[in-house]
């Protein structure tokens, strides 16, 4: 996310935050943290000749990657992924940076208790990171191209760093930026939701029933993490200009995503009634995706960069320019929204 220092310090305290609330709770946050959702709904869509539990290890079977090269991953979070790779051997060093100092804290200590030694942890954002020419058999992205604005200023970089026939690998979210959805989808997760039981539909980090999908407004986003979702309707068509997709592999993610936030850990994996229930749940949202009722928000993607990185660079320029065009608007109108609310506040004292 390209931004001043405020927006950069807003970003880095977010996910610090983040990071401690998932310590803090003894329940998954969201759908994608279930073991039920990846095994009945996510592995089959992305991994269609048999998962190996994860998708990395997927898309290093199925596009043949060698497990002896020196790998990155930008916005690595707390880690997991990135230890998955080395302890499994995918590749021989990992470099792994991420905005949170607090969740790279914790990457760090548990990489130590793990004895994993071929992986380094550093806190950096994507506009610090050195980015060196042809230095990177793979780059990992995972949830974290979303926090990108200047998606057309990056993903040349990135193309650059990797070795000829080198591979980026990304699992991200897809779908409206900042979260905007459409009223449709809203309208079926409510529909969705008076139907569960309580019991399964308890917010346990709100504490109450859940009725509804809370879709916060842009001002909110940009007053909080300005960096979420930030472009992250324009994320497949930025990679179709600077990679060569070699696989996409789309999990839905439309409506079960908002649904399921915050409750999921109600679902209890030995209960074969609930198991269905998620099962359930993510066959029609398929099908309501395939009729073109929803729109997919998740996809795996494995690339290979295009060649000539300068045609690349002077192509990116005029999408550069649309990318910061299109934050100043959003930001000059939740300004405004914002400025409107508090007169309105005002004059009803």
């Amino acid at each position: 996310f390209d931004a001043s220092a405020s927006d950069v310090e807003k970003v880095s305290k977010q996910w610090d935050t983040a990071t401690a609330q998932r310590q803090a709770y003894n329940k998954l946050m969201g759908w994608l943290d279930s073991p039920i959702v990846q095994a009945q709904y996510v592995l089959p869509a992305t991994a269609p000749g048999g998962s190996q539990g994860n998708w990395i290890a997927d898309f290093v079977a199925e596009m043949g990657i060698a497990k002896n090269g020196r790998w990155l991953s930008l916005g690595c979070g707390s880690g997991g992924q990135e230890m998955y790779a080395v302890d499994q051997n995918l590749c021989v060093r990992l470099d792994a940076y991420d905005i949170s100092p607090q969740s790279i804290a914790q990457a760090m200590q548990t990489a130590k208790e793990r004895g994993l030694r071929d992986i380094y942890f550093d806190v950096g954002n994507f506009h610090e990171i050195p980015l060196p020419k042809h230095q990177y058999d793979v780059v990992i992205m995972s949830m974290s191209l979303h926090h990108v604005a200047e998606l057309n200023w990056l993903l040349p970089r990135i193309g650059h760093t990797l070795k000829p026939g080198g591979w980026f690998l990304v699992n991200e979210y897809v779908g409206p930026a900042q979260f905007q959805y459409n009223p449709k989808t809203l309208e079926i997760v409510a529909d969705i939701l008076a139907l569960l039981p309580d019991r399964l539909r308890y917010d346990y980090v709100h504490q109450k029933i859940k009725e509804k999908y809370v879709m916060q407004p842009r001002e909110y986003w940009f007053l909080v993490d300005p960096s979420e979702a930030i472009c992250s309707d324009h994320i497949e068509s930025a990679l179709h200009r600077y990679f060569h997709v070699r696989a996409q592999h789309d999990y839905g993610g439309s409506y079960i995503n908002l649904l399921l936030e915050h409750i999921i850990g109600n679902f209890d994996p030995e209960n074969e009634g609930e198991v269905m229930l998620i099962r359930l749940l993510g066959y029609f949202e398929k099908r309501l995706i395939q009729e073109g009722v929803l729109e997919n928000c998740f996809a795996l993607f494995a690339m290979q960069p295009k060649s000539g990185f300068r045609f690349l660079t002077l192509l990116s320029l005029p999408f550069q320019f649309w990318d910061k065009a299109r934050i100043v608007i959003w930001k000059r109108d939740a300004l405004y929204r914002r400025v409107r609310k508090r007169l309105h506040s005002m004059l009803r004292l």
